[in-house]
């Protein structure tokens, strides 16, 4: 009896004390537990602080890149007005010069044109010219002569010239030729293709040996024109006809010399534009400017006339025409002051197209 007692107390101690083993087991997976998700989420609590610190980090960088974009895009728009207003200011320059070109070009034309010298050299061309063929008496012998020595000239020192300047094109000189009237022959004979200066030079002939009443008109003034022509550096000074359009005196002696510019090869040219538009003004004041074009006789260099009615006594006399250079409005474009290294200017047409080089 006693024998069973002590085995069951000690069963039942066993048993105790493996109740207590598990109860402390337990015990210690949920301290162990408890600790492990205390860490995990300290350490959540770690990273989550970690990233809002890298998330403000981020914003503040971009924040910053947006502030300095803004000051950069700021800066390059007042850079970019300061430079439209830089060139706004050149172009405003260039074209008060170009302005003043043309204002100086049409007080000198009108001055030209109401010099009496001039008034008289003009009705004294007329006259002589007209009279030409008469007074020397020219037969037709002699005017086919003269016209075959002036087509070789066409043909030769012009052609060549023309086509060295043209890319080797054919100017054609047999048809131009062919369009000279005999005043035309004889004249531009004597003071083209006999004239001893080169091509490029006949303006240097005073006149002609042919003791013809034009020659010596030519004589007294020419030196005069030329030397005015130089001073005021034109291509060219012409005298006109307004009746008959003829080209009765011109400096340079190109090939449009003594033609006429109602009928004659170069009348559908701007020079005939020019010519037509001052012939028929209302005002002897008015002045006739036509654009750039490029001019045969000048070996399709481009050129510009202006022109102006020479007027006695109410009496339209002529018409007088300079030609103007391209090479004027190319200097004032090329001048460089406010454009720094690689800054230039243009001269553009209503045509889109350009006028200076």
């Amino acid at each position: 009896m006693k024998l069973t007692i002590g085995k069951k107390l000690g069963l039942n101690t066993a048993i105790l004390s493996l109740t207590a083993l598990a109860a402390f087991l337990v015990l210690e997976l949920l301290a162990v537990s408890t600790a492990e998700n205390g860490f995990v989420d300290a350490k959540f609590d770690q990273l989550s602080g970690i990233r809002k610190i890298k998330s403000n980090q981020i914003s503040q960088y971009f924040d910053s890149r947006k502030s300095d974009m803004s000051v950069l895009v700021n800066t390059v728009g007042t850079l970019k007005q300061e430079a439209m207003t830089k060139l706004t200011a050149v172009r405003e320059t260039k074209k008060a010069a170009v302005d003043r070109y043309f204002s100086n070009i049409e007080s000198q034309v009108r001055t030209f044109s109401q010099n009496q010298m001039i008034v008289d050299a003009m009705r004294g061309f007329r006259e002589t010219h007209n009279s030409y063929l008469s007074e020397r008496n020219l037969d037709q012998a002699t005017l086919l002569r003269m016209k075959s020595e002036l087509e070789r000239y066409y043909s030769n020192e012009f052609a060549a010239e023309y086509k060295e300047q043209n890319d080797n094109a054919n100017p054609r000189a047999s048809d131009l030729v062919a369009s000279l009237d005999s005043e035309s022959i004889a004249l531009q004979y004597e003071y083209i293709s006999r004239n001893q200066h080169p091509l490029g030079s006949k303006h240097l002939l005073d006149a002609s040996d042919d003791g013809s009443e034009y020659a010596k008109l030519h004589k007294a003034t020419h030196p005069v024109i030329r030397s005015y022509l130089s001073e005021f550096e034109y291509y060219d000074i012409f005298l006109v006809d307004p009746g008959t359009g003829d080209i009765v005196y011109s400096v340079f002696k190109e090939l449009d010399y003594t033609t006429s510019l109602i009928n004659g090869p170069y009348a559908q040219s701007n020079f005939g534009k020019a010519f037509r538009e001052a012939k028929s003004a209302s005002s002897p004041n008015s002045v006739a400017w036509v654009d750039y074009e490029s001019y045969k006789p000048s070996y399709e260099a481009p050129a510009s006339f202006i022109a102006s009615q020479i007027v006695e006594n109410g009496e339209l006399v002529g018409i007088a025409i300079f030609q103007m250079p391209i090479d004027r409005l190319n200097a004032i474009m090329a001048e460089r002051s406010g454009l720094g290294e690689t800054g230039e200017t243009y001269l553009i047409g209503p045509d889109k197209l350009m006028r200076s080089d």
